[in-house]
């Protein structure tokens, strides 16, 4: 399925560098009564935002899969302690992920984490809460062109159905999905109107960090300038 992108590239130029760079992930959430009125709960908020930077070898969560447990407790309950232990010690995981809640349907949350070129990709969930099972959030979102990042990435987000619990309503009760079916854009119900429920901005870099061995001597920082996006090279 496609999804609007928008990026922004930061131009830097660190011949022989490998840089890491501090990204900042906000989502902004359009789900209100206005927005989606059809059964629009009275306690609408959303879990804490959580997920990893990775390489193309992990995959936290994508439409058409199965759920793991983490994605699953993520989509059922909001919380996001199974995802992270799934997550923690990945080969292709950079950083595990824990960012802010919102407490309201509308509104912004979000969380900082750090991506390199080997591991340029970032995944991100969080439950629509209260649901049976579902969830909303990015998959394998690219951060880098090559060895540079990305000044501004924008994504549309929709409202995805976990597969794990078979509840038709907001707040229906317990009912789990047997056979178990697959991650899948939810279309129906409250979010029939092909709406997105939000969109997610990732900024960055803050700044940037080489391998030791772009420069002499120990570790340093680079600091970006983003609306000129001209780098401040402390290697000299």
């Amino acid at each position: 399925e496609r999804m609007k992108i928008t990026v922004a590239i930061a131009v830097l130029a660190f011949v022989g560098c490998t840089l890491g760079a501090q990204f900042e992930l906000t989502f902004i959430s359009e789900w209100s009564g206005v927005n989606f009125p059809i059964d629009y709960p009275a306690d609408a908020h959303w879990s804490p935002l959580v997920g990893a930077s990775h390489d193309s070898s992990a995959t936290v969560w994508q439409s058409g899969q199965t759920a793991t447990a983490g994605i699953q407790t993520v989509a059922e309950t909001g919380n996001p302690a199974i995802l992270m232990g799934e997550l923690d010690g990945v080969a292709g995981v950079f950083e595990v992920i824990l960012g802010s809640p919102l407490a309201s349907g509308p509104g912004s949350f979000s969380a900082s984490f750090e991506a390199t070129p080997d591991y340029p990709y970032v995944s991100i969930a969080t439950m629509i809460a209260p649901s049976p099972d579902w969830f909303s959030g990015v998959s394998t979102l690219q951060l880098f062109d090559g060895n540079t990042p990305f000044a501004r990435v924008e994504v549309d987000v929709y409202a995805y159905d976990a597969g794990t619990d078979s509840g038709t309503t907001f707040t229906a009760d317990d009912e789990e999905t047997i056979p178990r079916g697959t991650i899948s854009r939810k279309t129906d119900y409250a979010f029939g109107n092909g709406r997105r429920i939000g969109q997610i901005v990732v900024t960055g870099p803050v700044s940037t960090t080489p391998d030791t061995g772009c420069c002499s001597g120990s570790n340093v920082n680079i600091n970006i300038n983003i609306h000129g996006l001209k780098p401040v090279d402390n290697c000299s």
